[in-house]
């Protein structure tokens, strides 16, 4: 028997070892080592999400780079936890960086740095493992910000290894069998057969959906006394290397966040339920005409029946706020988050937990309340520090980032340090610090844009209010960017940079700046250098590599996102993928094709070459087909031309170029009213250069002559780089037949030398 047992045991080992010597898969540890500029430093793994997660479905670490050997004097602060403290869905503006902020004011001659080391999608049996590697670091502070993952997460309730691994025993076995490369290749093998059925994409929480977790659910309490334990044996792991310890309750969105999944009482008897449903539709009804008294008469009487259906309690809840009574309306929103079955944000017991285990740890950790604190200030704030269910928005990441601050002053060695007279830090002084644009901003709405309409919260009554509200506030940003001075604010950026070299951000928030605004040379002189120093970061890579790819530079794109390293995993095919659609996006649709087509040809089959293979092959289709469509306009055959058009709104409804033709072609019919309709879904997907030359091609030819030189004007200030689109600009503004669209002495200043382009130049989709 015993034998029996060896044989495949040893042939496992040996197989382990085999793939151990072959650098087959990838690093286990969050830090890895690496060498920069001559120096030992720690650099943050990419790829340690694979461990638990296939590499589709894996998230990345914000950026780590630091001195493996912490120079003296120097305070070194790590954050632990999820997504929340990682700064989802822009870590850029993360709590790790904000608090930077708050104490480079505060101390300003102290050598002070801030780790972000929470990783999204993760749970406390995780860190746990995680905090192994504090030793590495060093750090006189570490700050735990953990538990919004705890029943959706990895070993979960609601997952399958939960059934297989439930004590603490088999949960910490189960976690660290993930760092064998067999568990890996085996992990790695399925993804692949299942992207044969299709390609995977990121569901984020959703996936838990069908999962309800009622707020008595019997699996709960062991969860609550094992997320415990993991807390305790984490700060221990801290307190192991020397460093205080903050530990914090979870802040959620109360108010602002109507339940995602909402169950009965299991004994709610059929009559009763019938009686509830007609008072609950009665009140939904009265909510919605906003007449708050008779609503919340008829959630009591539907309470009296059921009062445990999460979304009752909540719009029960916001009936109370509205007529005033909130010392009754904020335990009720509370109750709500506590009954919502989608358990994606601490309910109160967990919170609770945290509370009992920093009592338990006095002199070990300082417990830090800012699920208190944010209710302290009312349950009205809710709407402007969350932009979800936990992640924050700028405002609240600025508060919590405060309350960090305020309790390391109270521990060494920051409570030995005077703090500067003007400590203080503003709003504005935040957003200046961490370079908060307008640009920035922009992206930051339409990443939210983009969650709200995937579930749950495309599920969530309120939604449609929601996505309005940031589609006005994109808007009113779009607006403020045209007036931006681009050249100055690169200077500022550039001037941080040389002030803060350890801010790891800055230099990508610069390229994302130039990139927004066409100046793609700018973007290679502003990342090269720091590419050069830091040949490891992909994000500076990637941002080049789509800068490149836009001036039509593939081989080059190609390389500089993948020539310089062999294993790419999952990252470089959905970089790759992500900036062809950009393109598309732009009616760069050939550039893209290009690109693709490099990066498919230098990049491994196992790294997820295919996914490009797929785009190519969409995109292939979607040229042909519009090189017939064109073809059908050259000989007179509109209507084959518009059916054309119409079939390639539906096959790439992210592509400009399909809606702005058949625009052309409604409006020369004169259906001018559905050619407007049609131009204005075009810009929206256009970047502004592009949109603006398109809005005034089209006014040229069916609107107001002087409007269309207006748009010309936009568009040539802000055509960058875009050598396809300052040409068309040129020959537009020198030789357009309409004489009060042309504008000679703009087009010298901005494409000189500005002369008649050569017969049988095409402008851009001239007509």
């Amino acid at each position: 028997m015993l034998t029996a047992l060896i044989v495949p045991l040893l042939m496992l080992l040996l197989a382990e070892l085999a793939l151990r010597g072959a650098r087959v898969s990838f690093p286990n540890e969050l830090m890895i080592p690496v060498e920069n500029g001559g120096r030992p430093m720690w650099e943050g793994n990419p790829f340690f999400a694979y461990r638990f997660f296939i590499p589709p479905l894996a998230r990345t670490p914000s950026p780590i780079l630091t001195d493996r050997d912490k120079p003296e004097g120097r305070v070194r602060i790590v954050v632990l936890g999820e997504s929340a403290a990682q700064g989802d869905p822009v870590p850029a503006f993360g709590p790790a960086r904000m608090l930077g902020a708050w104490l480079q004011r505060r101390y300003p001659d102290r050598d002070v740095e801030v780790v972000n080391a929470a990783v999204t999608a993760v749970s406390s049996p995780i860190i746990r493992d995680l905090a192994a590697e504090l030793k590495k670091l060093e750090p006189d502070v570490v700050i735990l910000y953990i538990g919004n993952n705890e029943v959706i997460g990895p070993y979960g309730p609601v997952t399958r290894i939960s059934r297989l691994a439930r004590g603490d025993v088999l949960q910490r076995a189960a976690v660290r069998l993930t760092r064998l490369r067999l568990a890996q290749v085996a992990s790695q093998v399925m993804a692949m057969m299942a992207e044969m059925r299709g390609a995977i994409q990121f569901q984020g929480v959703a996936r838990a959906l069908h999962h309800p977790v009622a707020f008595d659910d019997p699996r709960l309490e062991p969860m609550r006394r094992q997320f415990a334990r993991n807390l305790r044996a984490i700060v221990a792991a801290a307190r192991g290397t020397g460093a205080r310890v903050l530990l914090c309750t979870m802040a959620a969105n109360h108010t602002d966040c109507p339940p995602a999944l909402s169950v009965h009482r299991p004994d709610l008897s059929w009559p009763d339920r019938q009686v509830w449903e007609q008072a609950y539709e009665r009140g939904v009804a009265a909510f919605r005409s906003r007449n708050w008294s008779a609503a919340l008469g008829h959630f009591d009487a539907a309470s009296a029946k059921d009062d445990a259906y999460a979304e009752l309690v909540y719009r029960r809840a916001v009936c109370l706020q509205q007529l005033g009574r909130m010392e009754d309306a904020e335990p009720a929103f509370a109750r709500a988050l506590d009954l919502d079955a989608f358990r994606y944000r601490v309910d109160s017991r967990l919170n609770d937990a945290i509370r009992t285990l920093g009592a338990s740890l006095a002199g070990e950790a300082v417990l830090v309340d800012v699920a208190e604190a944010f209710r302290n200030h009312g349950a009205s704030r809710d709407a402007d520090w969350f932009v979800d269910h936990v992640h924050f928005s700028f405002e609240g990441t600025y508060e919590l980032a405060r309350l960090w601050a305020d309790a390391l002053a109270l521990v060494p060695p920051f409570r030995d340090f005077p703090m500067a007279a003007d400590g203080a830090l503003s709003l504005e002084d935040a957003k200046t610090a961490l370079l908060f644009t307008p640009v920035a901003e922009l992206g930051f709405a339409s990443a939210l844009l983009g969650r709200y309409s995937q579930p749950p919260f495309s599920q969530q009554f309120d939604v449609d209010e929601r996505v309005a509200a940031y589609n006005r506030r994109l808007g009113a940003l779009t607006l403020q960017i045209q007036s931006l001075d681009v050249d100055q604010l690169d200077a500022r950026f550039a001037a941080h940079e040389e002030r803060n070299p350890g801010d790891l951000t800055a230099p990508f928030l610069r390229g994302q700046l130039l990139l927004s605004f066409n100046r793609y040379g700018k973007v290679a002189e502003a990342l090269g250098p720091v590419i050069r120093r830091q040949p490891h970061r992909r994000d500076l890579r990637a941002l080049l590599a789509r800068s490149l790819a836009a001036l039509g530079r593939a081989d080059e794109a190609a390389d500089m996102l993948v020539g310089w390293t062999r294993r790419h995993g999952f990252l470089a095919a959905q970089a790759a993928v992500g900036h062809m659609n950009e393109l598309v996006q732009n009616g760069q649709e050939d550039e893209a094709l290009a690109y693709g087509r490099a990066v498919a040809a230098r990049l491994r089959a196992s790294d997820y070459r295919w996914r490009i293979g797929r785009a190519i092959e969409t995109l292939d289709d979607v040229c042909a087909r519009r090189d017939r469509a064109l073809a059908a306009m050259q000989r007179g055959d509109p209507a084959a031309a518009a059916a054309a058009w119409a079939d390639l709104m539906q096959r790439r409804s992210d592509w400009p170029v399909a809606p702005y033709w058949l625009s052309v072609i409604r409006s020369s019919s004169g259906n001018r009213e559905e050619g407007l309709a049609l131009i204005q879904r075009a810009l929206n997907q256009w970047g502004y250069a592009r949109a603006c030359y398109h809005v005034g091609l089209w006014e040229a030819r069916f609107g107001d002559a002087g409007k269309a030189r207006d748009y010309f004007q936009q568009a040539a200030r802000a055509a960058g780089d875009d050598q396809r689109l300052a040409n068309s600009l040129a020959w537009v503004l020198t030789a357009h037949p309409n004489p009060a669209v042309r504008d000679p002495a703009l087009a010298q200043e901005r494409f000189a030398p500005a002369e008649p382009p050569p017969p049988g130049f095409a402008p851009m989709d001239f007509f």
